[in-house]
């Protein structure tokens, strides 16, 4: 008995068409965040403004959290997990044409103060962040199957 079922083709699309959803409305929330916050602080930094507002979504928070839960409460978050599960490489795309290549774009590349310089760090650990998470869910996840084929994974010293 698998560990984990086969996934359709049909399951994939709607999985990733999901994310797709998910990760557009993700961008529109740190867009009017950006928008909300620049005319709170007129003088505040963007690049600022855009790491906190991507920071914050609900896709991304669980994480960059310090503690990462098994199953994430948020069921966006979840479908992020379960997508990368299928396919990370197309996650990743998805992220990155969807949420972090918007808000890169969005940073005002003229402003080269202290701040704007971490700001853009910040948004770069963040991505790099998730990535490392999905990265790790996945390979614990070809770990699990492994093992319950009856073959050892690589230990760990």
């Amino acid at each position: 008995r698998p560990l984990i079922p086969e996934v359709t083709g049909e399951a994939k699309q709607k999985i990733f068409a999901l994310l797709r959803d998910y990760a557009r409305e993700a961008r529109t929330d740190f867009e009017g965040a950006v928008a909300a916050a620049m005319l709170e602080a007129p003088g505040g930094s963007t690049a600022t403004a855009v790491a906190v507002a991507v920071s914050e979504l609900p896709l991304i928070v669980p994480f960059v959290q310090a503690q990462s839960l098994a199953i994430p409460v948020c069921v966006k978050a979840r479908v992020l997990k379960m997508a990368a599960l299928y396919d990370l490489p197309l996650t990743m795309r998805i992220l990155d044409e969807e949420v972090f290549g918007p808000a890169t774009s969005g940073f005002p590349w003229g402003e080269d103060s202290k701040t704007a310089v971490d700001a853009r760090r910040r948004l770069d650990e963040i991505c790099a962040k998730v990535r490392e998470e999905l990265s790790n869910n996945v390979a614990e996840e070809v770990e699990a199957v492994a093992g319950s084929a009856g073959e050892h994974a690589p230990s760990r010293r």
